[in-house]
């Protein structure tokens, strides 16, 4: 069946999941962002963990120092990459998204995964580093 032929109901269930994508792309990081504050904030030593993580990877002379970080310092960020992974598997941004099919069809083997993971992390680890290491938390 193309798209052209596809019913009304189909076309609705497409405009849905294309709106359900743009929301969450837009809020992924700001749940991320809050669920890790809220994370920090319950374990203070995970915090510390982190601010020993940052201080390795930051030049001497800039430790006492407003710093933005590359993506090169962000990448040898493991324990902070480790705790955002952990706020994503215990609150995902989109819980459950179904998908089903209305004809039988043959998936790829191997884990499916978001596109735009890795982009939000990213960015998500920039913010955070930012933040633990120019202010108290």
């Amino acid at each position: 069946m193309s798209y052209m032929s596809e019913s009304k109901a189909d076309e609705k269930v497409h405009k849905d999941e294309a709106l359900v994508l743009i929301l969450v792309g837009k809020g992924t990081v700001s749940a991320m962002l809050t669920w890790f504050f809220l994370f920090l904030v319950e374990y203070p030593s995970a915090e510390a963990k982190i601010r020993l993580e940052i201080q390795d990877i930051i030049p001497e002379d800039d430790v006492n120092k407003f710093h933005l970080f590359n993506t090169k310092q962000l990448s040898k960020l493991v324990y902070l990459q480790a705790a955002l992974c952990e706020i994503l598997r215990l609150f995902p941004a989109v819980p459950n998204l179904a998908k089903g099919s209305y004809e039988s069809c043959v998936l790829p083997i191997g884990p499916r995964i978001c596109l735009g993971k890795d982009v939000a992390i990213m960015e998500t680890k920039a913010i955070a580093a930012t933040i633990v290491h120019n202010y108290n938390v």
